[in-house]
């Protein structure tokens, strides 16, 4: 598990998540997703497929079918959800 923080522009939000690295890209949108859903009690725009998750620090999109790990994301780095 890593501890990440996830910028959620749509919400004008930072939350901290507690994230297997070893989890697809994918499988971590919907559950960041679903998750910030719930705590604003909003549906975030567009469906969960047409998310994605980007690095500032790598300045790229996360491949969806890679792990958190395989994109070089460890603890303390910063994420985006588009």
């Amino acid at each position: 598990m890593i501890l990440v923080d996830i910028y959620v522009p749509s919400v004008e939000q930072t939350y901290d998540f507690n994230i297997d690295e070893n989890a697809p890209v994918s499988s971590v949108i919907e559950e960041v997703a679903a998750m910030v859903s719930q705590k604003e009690q909003c549906i975030l725009r567009g469906d969960a497929g047409s998310l994605v998750l980007c690095s500032p620090l790598l300045a790229s999109m996360l491949p969806m079918d890679k792990t958190l790990a395989q994109c070089g994301i460890d603890t303390g780095h910063p994420l985006i959800l588009v």
